[in-house]
């Protein structure tokens, strides 16, 4: 029989990410299945490399956003870490624990402020639209 090792994977959302109806999708060594917001442990083959996908699935299936991929080399245990990215369209992040890197966040927090900003200033210009109407009659 083959030698086995563990492989645990902790799939952590974005703090500013909506995912309250994405699913984590893990696919290793080629056998796609659900996953959780949360840590999962599998055994894997010591003895070779194991390719592992992780990706948000939208509610009702379909297709897979923020995907990250990793081939992991022959070894022992090991603990990784997904991390999704601010915004699906991003690609996710895989790796050891502790040493992954989000995607995608500063993009998503220029488009907050650039929305934020945006609005401010249609409000400021309905105001004015408004009381120059009032004050024009």
């Amino acid at each position: 029989m083959a030698e086995l090792r563990k492989v645990g994977i902790t799939a952590r959302p974005h703090p500013m990410g909506k995912y309250a109806w994405e699913q984590v999708v893990i696919s290793i060594d080629g056998v796609t299945q659900a996953g959780r917001w949360q840590r999962g442990e599998w055994q894997l083959p010591a003895n070779r490399a194991v390719p592992i996908v992780v990706a948000i699935q939208r509610a009702g299936g379909g297709r897979l956003y923020a995907l990250a991929e990793l081939v992991l080399p022959p070894g022992g245990d090991i603990e990784l870490e997904y991390l999704a990215p601010a915004f699906w369209t991003a690609p996710g992040a895989i790796g050891p624990l502790g040493t992954v890197q989000r995607q995608g966040s500063n993009a998503y927090a220029k488009w907050v402020v650039f929305a934020a900003v945006g609005s401010v200033l249609l409000v400021i210009i309905a105001l004015g639209v408004a009381i120059s109407l009032i004050y024009l009659r």
